[in-house]
């Protein structure tokens, strides 16, 4: 028979220890009972956690996507490197050939300058004062004038095309630039 301390009756061994046990037990249902409750309250913030990321990854992925049709939109407008370097060179060969061809037509007015003003002094030589050859000679500088004119108004034209070319270059090269949008 054990003795307890401060108290006047006697307990059994069998008694004490059913009533050891009996507290144990209750001590570990409570620690039980906490731990099921601890175990709901953490599932329930991690079902929170869970439809917040969620969310958040459904949003990043909305951002990703608009993201790419973006890029796919810029792709489909841009012109392609290629296309713009065969345009490019197509212009700058014209424009090339618009000069060689204001070249040529310049040394052919002139060349025909020349012949007129021959043509002219070498009439003037052989009609002076003859009323006919003061004719000739005023006819003869009318047609000079009229071949400046003709050289001045072709030089304009040259002048006035390369000007349009360039002004299409520069907004092709922009629209390039600006991915056409």
């Amino acid at each position: 028979m054990l003795h307890r301390r401060g108290r006047d009756d006697d307990v059994t061994l069998k008694e004490f220890m059913l009533d050891k046990f009996a507290s144990q037990d209750r001590a570990v249902g409570a620690a039980l009972a906490a731990a099921d409750r601890a175990v709901a309250a953490a599932l329930v913030a991690a079902d929170k956690a869970a439809a917040t990321l969620a969310v958040a990854t459904e949003k990043r992925l909305d951002n990703v996507n608009e993201f790419r049709e973006s890029l796919a939109d810029q792709a489909a407008t841009a012109m392609p490197r290629a296309e713009y370097e065969a345009m490019h060179k197509a212009f700058v060969d014209r424009v090339e050939n618009l000069d060689r061809r204001k070249e040529e037509e310049i040394g052919r007015v002139l060349a025909l300058h020349t012949a007129l003003e021959l043509r002219v002094s070498s009439r003037l030589d052989v009609t002076s004062g003859e009323g006919h050859g003061a004719e000739t000679a005023r006819a003869a500088l009318a047609a000079a004038a009229a071949v400046r004119s003709r050289t001045l108004s072709i030089v304009i034209a040259a002048v006035s095309t390369i000007l349009v070319g360039m002004g299409i270059a520069v907004t092709i090269i922009i629209a390039a630039i600006h991915g056409g949008g």
